[in-house]
């Protein structure tokens, strides 16, 4: 898929993940229009607590290396935690750096946590 279906899937997963944070954690969350116009701005605004998130809402997860460190880039930039939405097997997957890890977890995805968005809404919860 490339072009435009690719980004209006993209698009249909960030507001898709957009709704159910929005649900979980009460906070009004939105698609970022920047992350079209410039790099390492994250997928949506605003940051969950601590956390910048980038979403990828494609059926294969092959690419998972490299998608964890485009999110640590872009959390980076910004000095918050990445946080990576990804689907699998159809449901929403949450990726963040290992508690207690120190930095090994920045651009090495072996040190990074996974959640459901109940698991990653406690642990935003946690830092607010």
């Amino acid at each position: 898929m490339t072009g435009k279906a690719s980004r209006d899937k993209g698009a249909r997963g960030e507001r898709d993940v957009c709704a159910r944070l929005e649900k979980e954690l009460g906070i009004k969350f939105a698609r970022n229009l920047k992350q079209y116009q410039q790099a390492q701005h994250g997928d949506i605004e605003p940051p969950a607590g601590p956390y910048l998130l980038e979403v990828k809402n494609q059926d294969s997860i092959s690419a998972m290396k490299s998608w964890w460190r485009q999110a640590c880039a872009a959390a980076a930039a910004r000095g918050l935690l990445p946080c990576l939405v990804f689907k699998d097997r159809g449901k929403w997957a949450f990726l963040t750096p290992m508690e207690g890890a120190g930095k090994a977890w920045m651009n090495d995805v072996d040190f990074a946590d996974r959640n459901t968005i109940r698991g990653f809404c406690f642990k935003v919860r946690e830092r607010l």
